[in-house]
């Protein structure tokens, strides 16, 4: 909930709601093969590593480049392999590596691993990677590295692998693990599905990489014992017990992305997985990848229920509305509609209470006036200044809303842009920017709604709700000056839970 740059240096990047495969297991492809296979060490104390081979069925030239890494992902790093710990063979012997850091195409500062000579037959490449040791003061990131919990591992595929560096060639990929040396009780999974069997998936180095994992003495949701879920290919998984009664949030998730794949049209059949990761360092948080995220936990005092499901809902909702613009804009929007659309449909599906909706923390933020570019670029120096596009993109879109309405005598409303938005998206890729949104604006809402886009931008002058922003029954009302606090309130004699209510 927390991770602007993060999501729009990974989600976006992934064409999460656009470009995500169909989780087959795709056989005889002519594409060419990628194999990884994970070894993860957990039965050694104090020396706890994960092992990776990956074969590639690719040819590559004298001086080509074989494998980009980025070093880090928004402030989270990743294995950041030397020559020491990543080394690579083909059929005439050992490569010798040329090792450089440079920019990567994702915009990361990235290592590069080039061969000196061409390459014959298969090339299999082995590296070691090892947890990420924490600092407990450290500002807490987006939730990439990888970590130990308990008796295994988890992270993302992304801080993890190397790959080729033409990010939109197709490969076949697969991933297997090998649990020789994991507790008996080891378990794996992996976003597109669970091992140590091999999941094969078709796709760009993103279908592989903007992925999560976890590995060892596991917890599941759901288990033995539990109900067969709402969502088709629905699990959770957990390495280290919370604080917070895991079954109901696992339910709460369950229900909420079942309503809100019927509302974004999702009818992929796609898996759909959630990873808990205790934190060591103070704070929580999440972060969405392709069909799934991680959550963190630090302690019971900063994991209550309520906080708890809207930061998930808030990460479930990832899934769909986004753009592809890597830039502030882009964040607006894409954290703007999460947050949006987590609290609307939440409420639309009676999961949360009208009271829910408050807007004191955005007005006493005292970042409040920053540009959505000065905001962008200070996120991961300022926590606060991190939070300005959430709820600046939250206030702004349910104005576009209650101008919808109003246009429209209430037959449409900020879901007939959103869901049109969402279907180029899923035509196109290329068109799904902040041009097609503003093309979009202008065509329901007319060019005066495209000049306040880009104002509000500026955060000059201080955004407001519309009086009739949150529908019929409420109204907007200054609750403190010097600064300024809006909030919605019940107009006198109106029934919050009337039907007429709710839109």
């Amino acid at each position: 909930m927390i991770w602007t740059k993060a999501f729009a240096l990974s989600l976006q990047l992934a064409c999460a709601a656009t470009c995500a495969p169909k989780a087959s297991s795709p056989v005889n492809s002519t594409l060419p093969s990628i194999d990884v296979e994970l070894t993860p060490i957990l039965d050694v104390e104090n020396n706890t590593s994960l092992n990776g081979e990956l074969v590639m069925d690719i040819h590559f030239a004298s001086n080509e480049t074989l494998l980009v890494l980025p070093l880090e992902m928004a402030n989270a790093p990743s294995a950041q392999y030397t020559t020491e710990t990543l080394e690579a063979w083909d059929r005439l012997g050992q490569l010798k590596l040329i090792q450089s850091d440079g920019t990567g195409s994702d915009s990361q500062p990235s290592r590069f691993w080039a061969v000196q000579r061409a390459t014959q037959g298969p090339v299999v490449v082995r590296f070691k990677a090892k947890p990420r040791q924490i600092d407990p003061d450290v500002m807490v990131g987006p939730l990439f590295d990888i970590r130990a919990n308990g008796d295994g591992l988890l992270g993302s595929t992304w801080a993890l692998v190397p790959l080729p560096p033409d990010d939109t060639a197709e490969y076949q990929f697969s991933l297997r693990w090998n649990l020789k040396h994991s507790p008996q009780d080891a378990k794996a999974a992996w976003t597109w599905g669970e091992g140590p069997a091999p999941v094969t998936i078709n796709g760009t180095s993103a279908t592989f990489l903007y992925t999560f994992w976890a590995v060892g003495s596991m917890s599941t949701y759901p288990g033995d014992s539990d109900s067969e879920p709402l969502s088709p290919d629905y699990s959770m998984y957990w390495l280290e017990q919370p604080p917070f009664d895991v079954d109901a949030t696992a339910a709460f998730v369950d229900k909420f992305f079942n309503y809100s794949s019927i509302f974004w049209k999702d009818t992929s059949g796609e898996p759909y997985r959630v990873f808990i990761r205790r934190n060591q360092e103070t704070g929580t948080g999440g972060t969405a990848l392709l069909r799934s995220f991680t959550f963190g936990w630090h302690d019971a005092n900063s994991t209550t229920q309520d906080r708890l499901e809207l930061l998930l809902s808030h990460e479930i909702t990832h899934n769909w509305p986004q753009l592809n613009d890597v830039n502030a804009a882009g964040t607006r929007y894409t954290e703007g509609t999460a947050e949006y659309y987590s609290l609307r449909l939440l409420w639309r599906n009676n999961q949360i209470s009208t009271e829910t909706y408050l807007l004191e923390a955005y007005y006493l933020n005292p970042y409040v006036n920053l540009t959505d570019e000065d905001a962008y670029n200070q996120a991961w120096e300022t926590r606060q200044a991190q939070r300005i596009p959430y709820g600046r993109g939250l206030i702004y879109l349910t104005n576009v809303d209650a101008q919808m309405r109003a246009i429209s005598d209430g037959t449409e409303s900020l879901d007939t842009i959103v869901l049109e938005l969402l279907d180029i998206c899923r035509a196109s890729s290329s068109q799904c920017t902040e041009a097609g949104l503003l093309k979009l604006l202008d065509k329901h809402l007319g060019q005066g709604a495209v000049e306040e886009y880009h104002t509000v931008g500026t955060g000059q002058p201080l955004i407001q709700p519309l009086p009739d922003s949150l529908g019929p029954c409420f109204e907007v009302v200054e609750t403190q000056t010097g600064p300024s606090v809006f909030q919605w309130r019940f107009k006198n004699g109106k029934d919050a839970s009337s039907e007429g209510c709710q839109i």
